[in-house]
C-alpha cells in the first residue's frame, strides 16, 4: 500500500504576527487543516505515534524497577532517532541510536545476576545484532569527518589526497545503506517489541543492589587498568576502554542509588573514554590512510603527513590517559557506598 500526504510548514522569518495570521487564513481557505505533530516517517508507514510519558525514577526504586525504566528510556531513544537515521540528514541520529543500543545491552549485562538468563541473553543478542548493523556506519561517519578535516588542514599539500576522502564517502554510503536496511527488517521491529516488554523484566532476584553490581564492574575495570604499561599494545588500551565504558554504564544504571558522587564518576569515565577513544580512532584512521596510500603512490607526501598526524594524536592520548584513570579511580572510591 502506498500512502501519500501533503504537509505545508509555515515559519515566521521576517514580518510580524499579522503576516503569519494572514498566511494561515489563506491556507485554511485553500483547504488546509492544522496538524497534530507526527513525524513524517510514522505517517508514511502508518505507525501510531502515541507514546506514554517517560516513567520517573524514584530514589527508592528497586533494582528490577530501575532496570525496566532504564531499558524503556533506551527504547524511546531508538524510536526518537529512527526517522533521522533513515533520512541521514544528521549523523547524530545514527550515533544516538547506536548509543541507545549499546547502553541497553550494557544495562542487561550489568544486571545479569537479577535476570532470567535465557531472556536476558536473547535480548542482548538482538541488541548486538542491531549494534553490528549500525556500528560500521557510525564508525565511517567519525572517520570521514576526521580525515576530511585533516586533509583540509594540509591545504595545497592535501590536494593529492582528495580521492581518499571520496573513498571514505563511498565506504560510508555502503555502511549507511546496510544500517538503514536493518531498520526495515522484521527483526528490528521484534527487538522494539522485546524492549517494550522489558519494562517489566523477568527477575530471578531483586538483590544485590545496583550500586553493588556497579562496584563489581568497576573492580574488573580496575584490574584491567592495573595491567597496563606505558607501552602496552594498542589493542590492550582498546580493551581497557571497553571495561571503563561498562563501568560507566553500570554507574548510570545505579545512578539513583549512587547520587551525585555517581554522577561525578560517570563524568570522569566519559573523559577517560574520550581520551582512549581518540587513541583507537587514530589507530583505525592510520590503517585506513596507509592502506589507501599503498594503492595511490602519487599521494605519498600527503599520506605521510596524515599518518604523522595520527601518530601524534595517539602519542597525546597515551600521555593523557593515566591522569584520567587516576581521577576516575578517586571518583569511584568516593561513590562507593
Amino acid at each position: 500500500m502506498t500512502r501519500r500526504f501533503r504537509e505545508v510548514e509555515v515559519e515566521l522569518l521576517d514580518g510580524d504576527e499579522r503576516t503569519l495570521q494572514r498566511l494561515e487564513q489563506a491556507l485554511r481557505r485553500a483547504g488546509a487543516e492544522p496538524g497534530v505533530f507526527t513525524p513524517k516517517l510514522y505517517r508514511a508507514l502508518d505507525l501510531a505515534f502515541d507514546r506514554p510519558a517517560p516513567r520517573k525514577m524514584s530514589p527508592e526504586a528497586r533494582p528490577g524497577e530501575a532496570l525496566g525504566i532504564a531499558l524503556s528510556e533506551q527504547r524511546r531513544s531508538l524510536l526518537d532517532h529512527d526517522p533521522g537515521t533513515r533520512l541521514g540528514a544528521d549523523p547524530e541520529d545514527l550515533h544516538q541510536m547506536r548509543v541507545a543500543t549499546r547502553r541497553a545491552r550494557a544495562f542487561l549485562r550489568a544486571a545479569r545476576e537479577l535476570l532470567d538468563p535465557a531472556w536476558a541473553e536473547d535480548l542482548r543478542a538482538e541488541l548486538g545484532w542491531l549494534g553490528s548493523a549500525l556500528g560500521p556506519a557510525r564508525d565511517a561517519d567519525v572517520l570521514l569527518a576526521h580525515v576530511r578535516t585533516e586533509v583540509e588542514k594540509l591545504g595545497s599539500d592535501g590536494e593529492s589526497a582528495g580521492d581518499l576522502v571520496a573513498a571514505l564517502e563511498d565506504s560510508r554510503s555502503r555502511a549507511r545503506a546496510t544500517a538503514v536496511a536493518a531498520l526495515s527488517e522484521p527483526r528490528y521491529l521484534a527487538l522494539l517489541d522485546g524492549l517494550e516488554h522489558a519494562e517489566q523484566p523477568p527477575l530471578v532476584s531483586d538483590a544485590p543492589a545496583l550500586a553493588d553490581l556497579w562496584w563489581a564492574e568497576f573492580e574488573r575495570t580496575r584490574r584491567a587498568f592495573a595491567k597496563l604499561r606505558p607501552k602496552s599494545p594498542d589493542n590492550k588500551l582498546h580493551a581497557a576502554r571497553i571495561r571503563a565504558k561498562r563501568a560507566r554504564y553500570a554507574a548510570e544504571l545505579a545512578s539513583h542509588e549512587l547520587g551525585k558522587p555517581g554522577g561525578r564518576f560517570v563524568d570522569a569515565a566519559k573523559k577517560l573514554q574520550d581520551i582512549l577513544g581518540d587513541h583507537q580512532d587514530s589507530v583505525v584512521a592510520e590503517e585506513w590512510i596507509s592502506n589507501w596510500g599503498e594503492g595511490n603512490p602519487s599521494a605519498a607526501a600527503a599520506v605521510g603527513l596524515l599518518v604523522a598526524g595520527e601518530r601524534k594524536r595517539r602519542k597525546k592520548a597515551r600521555r593523557d590517559w593515566p591522569d584520567a584513570w587516576e581521577r576516575l579511580e578517586r571518583r569511584a572510591r568516593r561513590a562507593h557506598p
